[in-house]
């Protein structure tokens, strides 16, 4: 895994998927414990939405004019989802949470596959992490907030984050 190093890699449910062109990606229940909760995929996958398009609003005519050039871009996408976190043991738990942090979080950019869609690549910037529950049982929750910058992207490629055409 090389996402201290601005990678930001990992994978989700990686069990008997087709090879992914690059290197880093790690599957993140197999070295952090972490998975989806239910509702997580479906964040992932809702549309995002569109810009206001650019248009004119002259005093002297009706309506309003809209560029169509303008028309029908996709604006960033912003979104929580919530991560489970499992371990054997509270010692586990504090080390496996670290780990993710630090090789992941403080990265503050991370691409995300699921096995529902697992030729497509999730490119995203990470804004907060939020527990809901401590460890409790072998488990704690956390919802992550993310922003999708390119949601019309998701091949396996680093994103030009100060580029506004792709």
């Amino acid at each position: 895994m090389t996402a201290n190093s601005g990678d930001g890699r990992y994978t989700v449910g990686s069990e008997g998927w087709p090879q992914i062109t690059g290197t880093g990606w790690v599957d993140a229940f197999e070295r952090y414990g972490v998975f989806l909760e239910d509702k997580a995929v479906a964040a992932l996958m809702s549309p995002p939405p569109h810009k206001t398009p650019a248009n004119n609003s002259a005093a002297g005519s009706h309506g309003v004019a809209y560029g169509g050039s303008t028309i029908g871009k996709k604006n960033e996408k912003q979104f929580d989802f919530n991560i489970a976190l499992v371990a054997e043991s509270s010692a586990s738990y504090l080390t496996r949470y670290a780990s993710f942090c630090h090789e992941v979080l403080d990265c503050g950019y991370l691409q995300l596959v699921t096995s529902w869609e697992p030729t497509k690549v999730y490119h995203l910037l990470y804004r907060s992490c939020e527990p809901i529950t401590q460890f409790l049982s072998g488990l704690g929750k956390f919802t992550l907030a993310v922003t999708e910058p390119h949601p019309d992207i998701h091949d396996d490629r680093q994103i030009g984050f100060s580029n506004t055409t792709v």
